[in-house]
């Protein structure tokens, strides 16, 4: 951010601010699911669905998505000959382009102790693939875990 926002934000948030807020499991409530196509065969999936049990002392949520961009055209096909060499010479390998693919699986759960005080599990799985055909000749693979337990006490409260 430039000028007086920088203030707020820091002096590194160069582009911008991205405030992500993900629903508690108790909000989550029915089946909620998506789908989308487009070009360069762009698919996108998603379905989430969470309930709330016990008079709501109990909730659990689950999200499940899938990306898919591939390149309509074959990797360096419109390079020439002496180009196509060269690039075959630092590593690069002549065949379709599949840009990104990804899936994930996100779960969490909450149970209400008694009135302002919660734990909570949360618990997920990335799937990503990523071609980095223009930057350098390789495929990035990346599988990632996460589990996470919190208290949640709302009664406690910290100003900073």
């Amino acid at each position: 951010m430039r000028g007086a926002g920088s203030a707020l934000y820091g002096a590194n948030a160069f582009s911008g601010i991205v405030n992500i807020i993900t629903r508690k499991p108790i909000q989550e409530k029915g089946v909620h699911a998506g789908l989308a196509y487009g070009s360069f065969n762009q698919m996108q999936g998603n379905v989430r669905c969470g309930q709330s049990l016990l008079d709501g002392k109990f909730a659990w949520k689950i999200g499940l998505s899938y990306q898919n961009l591939d390149q309509s055209k074959p990797r360096m096909s419109e390079l020439d000959a002496v180009s196509k060499n060269e690039k075959e010479d630092l590593g690069y390998q002549v065949g379709s382009i599949q840009a990104f693919n990804a899936k994930n699986v996100n779960f969490a759960a909450t149970y209400k102790i008694k009135e302002g005080k919660e734990i909570g599990v949360s618990t997920g799985f990335s799937d990503n693939i990523a071609d980095t055909y223009y930057t350098y000749p390789a495929e990035f693979k990346e599988k990632d875990y996460f589990a996470q337990v919190q208290y949640i006490d709302s009664n406690l409260n910290y100003d900073f």
